[in-house]
């Protein structure tokens, strides 16, 4: 598999916070997001779901980060579309939104 990530006038808002992240997180990150590419997008891999009701899945980092990667599969590539800081229980609405929006703009092209 392919990690790619999503890229608006050729930045990617994900990369952009990961290199935000202190030195931990970031290998957190980049850890999960190296089982994706060897894996694929499969409910057997830990710390990955896919969200009921929508078409894109769920890496994520759990700990004091609790850090959530939205992302979805296109033959071989995996697209990471979203990353975000997850605060409460539930996703919050405009994140989802936000995966949503993305992952319409890849499969429309």
């Amino acid at each position: 598999m392919k990690v790619k990530f999503y890229l608006k006038n050729n930045k990617s808002p994900v990369e952009e916070y990961i290199l935000k992240c202190q030195k931990p997180v970031r290998e957190k990150i980049i850890r999960q997001i190296r089982y994706a590419q060897e894996y694929g997008l499969r409910p057997e891999v830990l710390d990955l779901k896919k969200l009921r009701s929508y078409p894109i899945w769920e890496i994520r980092i759990i700990g004091k980060d609790n850090i959530r990667l939205l992302c979805c599969q296109k033959l071989n590539d995996v697209y990471i579309l979203h990353i975000f800081a997850k605060k409460t229980m539930k996703t919050a609405i405009k994140d989802l939104n936000l995966g949503l929006s993305r992952y319409q703009e890849i499969f429309d092209n």
